[in-house]
């Protein structure tokens, strides 16, 4: 075996046995010169003449779409899409919607890639995208003709769904999944037991703040049916994705009605000036609120009004002869408690 030097820089590789030999080859082409593209051709012939012309020319190794260029035209995040063309196999070939690139499903082929359709392509508060689809290999880019029409992706529950869960008629309940944040948002609740038609309709909740990609608060309503005294309710979540209804079914207690004490403001007060306090099931009587500071006893405050369901208005007591003092503030009635999540801070005038 020898290489003979030919015209335009094609060497010839020699190979001479017997007719009756039979032999394996492994033959492989280094590029010593890693600085510059080098484009190679193998011709296997039986005489010299079939050597003519060995060279293709490069531009044949570039890429190019057919028409139509991919399927299906559009989709959410996560839809398989298939690329037709050719040259989509020339090195590891890189596919992007836009400016995002889709993971490849399977090997490439010649002329078809198959792909997923990434994430990131619609904006929250956007209804679709329009985007150009190229592919890029190691011979070059190709982009398609059309545009993949990209929608918001399909909400979908995450495990587990909920907390707390069992939960409350009229309280929060935080939802755990994905693509919550693509507006309008809305969730429904659905009574799994009933006793008449009424009962299976399903009440509207309420969507408390905006929506992440992965959380939302909502407030269950009090109008759903439950068949105490551990019910289950369906929860269905709707988006500008679509609709998905949780498969676990969340259970609710029913029970006495504890306060539930969600906020208050101002965070920080002079002794003596107005607090309100934010939640759910304060009129449940009789209520009384106290500030505690760790390390001694709770210090009640005064109402200023009766309770209403959802507000308390009380007055900041002193807590001490100290300038500041920071105390967390419980709301009490008959059936249980609750404390605010955040200290309150009480300044006391020293003269």
């Amino acid at each position: 075996m020898f290489l003979v030097p030919g015209v335009g820089n094609v060497l010839r590789l020699v190979v001479g046995f017997d007719r009756a030999t039979e032999e394996t080859w492994t033959l492989g082409i280094r590029n010593n010169d890693p600085s510059a593209e080098r484009h190679f051709t193998w011709v296997v012939a039986d005489s010299e003449a079939e050597t003519v012309q060995p060279w293709v020319d490069p531009g044949s190794f570039i890429p190019a779409f057919a028409d139509p260029s991919f399927t299906p035209a559009g989709g959410a995040s996560g839809t398989s899409v298939t690329l037709s063309g050719r040259n989509f196999h020339i090195g590891m070939p890189r596919v992007t919607f836009g400016t995002v690139p889709a993971a490849l499903l399977a090997p490439p082929a010649p002329g078809a890639l198959t792909v997923s359709a990434p994430d990131g392509l619609v904006n929250p508060g956007q209804p679709g995208a329009d985007l150009p689809v190229s592919v890029e290999t190691a011979a070059g880019t190709a982009v398609a003709s059309g545009v993949f029409h990209a929608v918001p992706p399909a909400p979908a529950f995450a495990a587990p769904p909920f907390a707390p869960e069992p939960a409350l008629l009229g309280r929060k309940l935080l939802l755990h999944g994905r693509n919550f944040h693509f507006a309008p948002v809305t969730v429904e609740f659905r009574a799994l037991e009933f006793f008449d038609d009424d009962s299976r309709l399903p009440v509207p909740g309420e969507v408390l703040g905006r929506p992440s990609a992965t959380e939302m608060t909502v407030r269950i309503p009090t109008g759903v049916f439950v068949l105490g005294p551990i019910g289950k309710i369906s929860v269905t979540v709707t988006t500008a994705g679509g609709s998905v209804t949780c498969a676990q079914a969340l259970r609710i207690l029913v029970a006495p009605p504890t306060p539930d004490l969600e906020d208050f403001s101002p965070s920080a007060v002079e002794v003596g000036a107005e607090v309100t306090l934010n939640g759910q099931d304060f009129d449940g009587s009789p209520v009384t609120v106290t500030f505690s500071v760790e390390g001694q006893a709770p210090v009640p405050a005064v109402l200023l009004e009766p309770p209403t369901a959802t507000r308390i208005r009380v007055t900041a007591p002193s807590l001490g002869p100290e300038a500041q003092k920071r105390a967390r503030i419980i709301v009490r009635n008959q059936f249980g408690s609750s404390a605010s999540a955040e200290l309150i801070t009480i300044n006391h005038a020293v003269g």
